[in-house]
């Protein structure tokens, strides 16, 4: 097959191309000139505007016009003289409807279908091809969608350029049988629709198959035919399918089976499909293939895709929920009004009851047009500045929806590594109980798997879901039940509600996992992350300072649970690098219940040498000074991890794992049994984290052993096994080492042995499995 004549493009999006321009088919042209206009220059050599042959002068030359401009190098024929183009150097041939799309890059064009084009006869025209492109299609015609290409005029001395939409198909776009708004149903009579609605109910809830179904449909209908009450026009339909269809409950007319490049993600729509001339992915430099090729009984081609992605319209799915019955009178009317404020949240007797409550819920804008900086930096205008006018406000509207979008992948088969993720959106401003219903939540798109995409493909699924967003910020107008007139609907995004790694994703950033994902607030990157420099509070901004003081100030005097988790932030930042686990028991225990109460005057004996400041005394001292309680001061943890390295206790009743370590005493290692470990949180002090131990007993009657030499540079210890010095408390900062024991038996004293071994863990541990349960003895 003949290529289609390829013209050179140079409008202001195909100037960035590294070549200046790209070669490109006429309908591409002929929409880039009205999306991307570029000021004339007097050192480019003009395209000519098209003439139908009965309109050509007399001399055989053509007429021209200025509209875009292309450089003298580009833009050449041979007979090309004085300015002029001959008619028989513009073939119409040259100009036949073109199957193919030309990509660079991430600029990818596909919004041309087979009804796009120039009339017979024509050669080229310019005219407004946003204006005519739905009606060309058979499409409704959408005005609002040239509006956001209009450029708002850029401020002085600011290199900003707007941001284009994707030039992409919205989903059912290019359908030739759009399902309309009220099902067709409602337009034939009463008797031949309940025969319809008899038909599906039978095979929905009755379980009749579709034959059974199709069936009893013709039965009822040839009733009617004898009782002379079936009408000629509309000519009823007698398949199931049919009926659904007429009914307007057929899902399958609303949802578009995109065809995605297996590699790249680039998505075609079913007939763009059929109109590619091979299966290749026409992405450059993309080695994907799309379909393969097979033929039925009729030699007719099928084209099966290897992969599909099924999308349903954002726009379309809210113009079906306003004409439900009351839908859009439960829509909180977020207006300014005199309950409505603004600042409300400047009162601090204010209590939020939802979301919009926020001030955030009031900080969205419509009808702007995003700009991006020569830097990357992102910023939305007003369309128009008029007298330095501010962008009304989403809740300026009646109808300005302020929606949430969730992503998230699942296992779609049992046993096997194959992920699926729906993308859904829900709307906030309905009421808390029905804004989470199935009839209330979009799924906008299904993306396939087995593994979830790379930002490259997710950004490609995004595309029609993105344009339409953009299409409703600046408002669309809508039948609403009920009413006489359509409403502007207008809608942001609010919310993403989604996990760390498909947010990055969605933002378009680094990964959360990224090497030089930088710290929200400093300049601390996930690099420094085993570096000294990465935990020097020194180096902390003065946000995170706030942060961490307000979350103390606020929840930890009413939260138990928040107190540890404050330890957590502060013991990581110290010298100490005490890590606690992540569920902790909310509930304090009684020191003076353990160990005939020995326990409370051990831990207060500690307190007052860490705190001497305090004057700490016992709860039941008549002495002046501040008392330490000990039944509603301290709770216990399972294990603590120290420099990443897990240390039990032996008061865990599930498992005493890593329950022995060495201390640091005296500068030198001691081995101890770590048998609680306890949490002491005092008035105005971050929370304490020490540990009662008791010390292996071992005296000069142990025998001699061939280490003994070496013993302090072999870091082994020998104890009497199962034998212990009394109890003491310490601070888990002297924990030094884990160990490990290996139970011997001596001959020589006829005792067993416990030899303690200096043992460092050089892989990851896994979070203690028992943490819930962990009980004290």
């Amino acid at each position: 097959m003949e290529r289609p004549a390829r013209l050179p493009c140079t409008c202001q999006q195909c100037r960035q191309h590294p070549e200046g321009f790209i070669r490109q088919t006429k309908q591409l042209i002929k929409k880039h000139r009205a999306l991307y206009p570029v000021e004339p220059s007097a050192n480019v050599l003009p395209i000519p505007r098209a003439v139908s042959p009965s309109a050509a002068s007399t001399d055989g030359a053509n007429d021209w016009d200025m509209d875009v401009d292309v450089d003298p190098e580009l833009f050449t024929f041979d007979d090309l003289e004085d300015d002029d183009l001959k008619e028989d150097d513009f073939e119409d041939d040259d100009f036949e409807d073109d199957d193919q799309w030309r990509f660079r890059d991430d600029f990818i064009d596909l919004d041309v279908g087979p009804n796009e084009g120039w009339a017979e006869g024509e050669l080229w025209d310019d005219g407004d091809a946003l204006e005519h492109m739905d009606e060309e299609q058979g499409m409704e015609p959408r005005p609002e969608a040239a509006q956001l290409h209009e450029q708002a005029p850029p401020l002085a001395g600011e290199p900003f350029e707007a941001v284009h939409l994707p030039y992409v198909l919205e989903p059912g776009q290019d359908l030739d049988d759009r399902p309309s708004l009220i099902p067709r149903a409602f337009l034939e009579e009463p008797q031949v629709r309940l025969a319809y609605l008899q038909a599906v109910k039978s095979n929905v809830y009755g379980h009749l198959t579709v034959q059974q179904a199709t069936e009893n449909l013709n039965s009822t209908l040839d009733a009617l035919l004898v009782a002379g009450a079936l009408p000629e026009l509309p000519r009823p339909v007698r398949t199931l399918s049919a009926a659904k269809a007429r009914l307007g409950i057929d899902p399958d007319l609303y949802i578009t089976q995109y065809t995605l490049c297996p590699v790249c993600w680039k998505h075609f729509t079913p007939k763009q499909m059929a109109d590619l001339v091979s299966s290749a992915c026409p992405v450059t430099d993309c080695t994907g293939i799309l379909f393969q090729e097979s033929y039925n009984k009729k030699n007719q081609c099928i084209r099966t895709p290897y992969l599909i992605n099924p999308q349903v319209s954002i726009i379309e799915s809210l113009r079906r929920m306003f004409m439900r019955p009351g839908w859009a009178k439960s829509l909180k009317d977020s207006r300014p009004t005199e309950v409505n404020q603004i600042n409300r949240n400047d009162n601090e007797d204010f209590v939020m009851k939802d979301m919009d409550d926020a001030t955030e819920w009031y900080n969205s804008f419509t009808n702007t047009v995003r700009q991006v900086g020569d830097m990357g930096t992102v910023r939305d205008v007003p369309l128009e500045r008029l007298d330095n006018a501010a962008a009304p406000r989403l809740t300026d509207h009646r109808y300005g929806l302020h929606l949430t979008l969730n992503a998230d992948w699942f296992g779609l088969l049992d046993g096997r590594p194959h992920s699926a993720g729906p993308i859904y959106i829900s709307i906030n401003d309905l009421p808390r109980e029905d804004r989470l219903l199935q009839v209330n939540t979009i799924c906008q798109s299904i993306l396939p798997g087995p593994k979830e995409p790379n930002p490259q493909q997710l950004e490609n699924c995004l595309e029609p879901a993105v344009k339409e967003i953009a299409i409703l910020k600046n408002g669309v107008k809508m039948d609403i039940h009920e009413e006489d007139e359509q409403g502007d609907v207008f809608v942001d995004l609010f919310c993403l509600n989604c996990d760390t790694p498909a947010l990055r994703k969605f933002d378009g950033v680094a990964g959360h996992a990224h090497d030089m994902h930088p710290c929200p607030y400093c300049d601390t990157t996930l690099l420094d992350v085993n570096e000294p420099a990465g935990y020097d509070r020194n180096n902390a901004h003065d946000l995170e300072r706030q942060y961490i003081n307000s979350i103390i100030r606020n929840e930890a005097r009413q939260r138990g649970g928040m107190v540890t988790q404050i330890a957590v932030f502060q013991a990581e930042a110290k010298t100490d690098g005490v890590k606690l686990p992540k569920h902790q028991k909310s509930k304090f225990i009684d020191l003076r219940s353990l160990h005939n109460g020995q326990v409370y005057g051990l831990v207060l004996a500690h307190l007052q040498q860490v705190y001497p400041d305090l004057n700490l005394i016992d709860d039941h001292s008549q002495a002046q000074g501040t008392p330490f309680w000990g039944r509603k001061s301290t709770t216990s943890v399972s294990y603590i991890r120290k420099h990443g390295l897990r240390y039990g206790c032996a008061s865990n009743t599930r498992t005493q794992a890593d329950s022995f370590a060495f201390i640091t005493r005296n500068g030198a290692r001691v081995p101890v049994q770590l048998h609680t470990l306890l949490v002491v949180t005092l008035a105005g002090r971050p929370p304490h984290v020490c540990a009662l131990i008791r010390r292996l007993s071992s005296d000069e009657n142990l025998p001699d052993f061939p280490w003994d030499l070496f013993a302090s540079v072999l870091g082994i210890h020998v104890a009497y096994a199962d034998t212990f010095e009394a109890f003491e408390v310490v601070p888990v900062s002297v924990i030094d080492a884990p160990l490990g024991l290996i139970p011997v038996h001596s001959n020589t004293i006829n005792r067993d042995l416990w030899v303690f071994v200096s043992f460092d863990h050089t892989g990851a541990e896994p979070e203690d499995f028992y943490d819930d349960d962990d009980e004290l003895q």
